[in-house]
């Protein structure tokens, strides 16, 4: 693999410290971008760049000479939140993504950076057949898709100004290091704190959703960023496959308590979500063909390291 340079927004994100990681494993020259330093990935960065990615004047001062790529991470990523702070998530958002692609121009480089335009699979309308692809229909349905789905056109706006890019649409990822607020973090701190015979209290365990490891989309990042040429402008980033609430909540038990572990259910009719779609998951075929890419890391793995990283990291 030829050595690139790799800028990274929202390199202190939880996503962002693996793609950090795995860019300096595999060789490159890593630029992170972030309102401040992390100690954790410090050693692994060749420089960092203090920014507001939201405020023009700041983000003036980043320098993208020799720049090969951009990976653009930083984000309000919680969609619940995005529908108390509507117009923080649409404006903060998108000001993210216009002052990074007007400095790129402001520059004048002899040859800019690629953009990975990170936006969500989260922007699908749930009401449709499965799997779901890259020309399945889009739906507004909170204000953080609603942001996404801006980014997306901003990307292909300033595409057709002179600036290489590419939008990438990840499902559910998770994995070690994420923090609480998300499916498999809260399962496993409840049933940690249950303990092996406690019941959990739960809402429709039967829907199903496609999950990937975040060390698999990272490496997806990666590729799209490097490639030498892309024959897409959007790519959906997923396993392919659907797993129930009831498949999750086992294998944690079982990571938690060993493999005879069984875990107790009793459902709570307050965490029920009306019209909650039954089974929701993508297609990752365009990806596969374009860049080879495919998941690497069994679920069950996932589940198993999450267990592990959160015993020695407890929230």
């Amino acid at each position: 693999m030829n050595t690139k340079t790799i800028l990274v927004t929202g390199s202190n994100g939880f996503v962002g410290k693996h793609l950090v990681s795995t860019l300096k494993q595999q060789g490159h020259h890593i630029t992170a971008l972030a309102t401040h330093a992390d100690p954790s990935i410090a050693e692994q960065v060749d420089n960092f760049v203090a920014c507001n990615l939201t405020d023009a004047d700041s983000v003036a001062d980043v320098d993208f000479t020799g720049v090969d790529a951009v990976i653009h991470l930083a984000a309000l990523s919680s969609q619940g939140l995005s529908f108390d702070q509507p117009q923080r998530f649409i404006a903060d958002n998108s000001a993210m993504v216009i002052n990074l692609y007007e400095r790129i121009l402001a520059q004048k480089l002899d040859q800019n950076p690629r953009v990975v335009m990170v936006s969500s699979g989260a922007v699908y309308d749930s009401n449709q057949s499965m799997p779901l692809t890259e020309q399945s229909a889009l739906t507004h349905g909170s204000p953080y898709a609603i942001s996404k789905i801006l980014g997306e056109h901003l990307a292909d706006y300033y595409k057709k100004r002179g600036i290489d890019s590419v939008v990438v649409r990840p499902f559910n990822h998770t994995g070690p290091g994420q923090g609480p607020g998300f499916l498999l973090p809260d399962m496993v701190k409840q049933l940690s704190e249950l303990g092996e015979n406690g019941t959990l209290k739960v809402g429709n365990i039967a829907t199903r959703r496609d999950y990937t490891d975040v060390r698999d989309v990272v490496a997806a990042y990666i590729k799209l960023a490097t490639a030498d040429t892309l024959p897409h402008n959007l790519y959906n980033i997923c396993s392919g496959v659907s797993r129930s609430g009831e498949e999750i909540i086992t294998l944690i038990a079982k990571a938690l308590y060993g493999e005879a572990a069984t875990p107790k259910t009793e459902v709570d009719q307050s965490r029920i979500r009306p019209n909650d779609p039954p089974e929701i998951f993508g297609s990752n075929q365009l990806l596969k063909d374009d860049t080879g890419w495919a998941p690497q890391i069994p679920f069950e793995q996932t589940v198993a390291d999450y267990v592990a990283w959160f015993k020695a990291n407890p929230f």
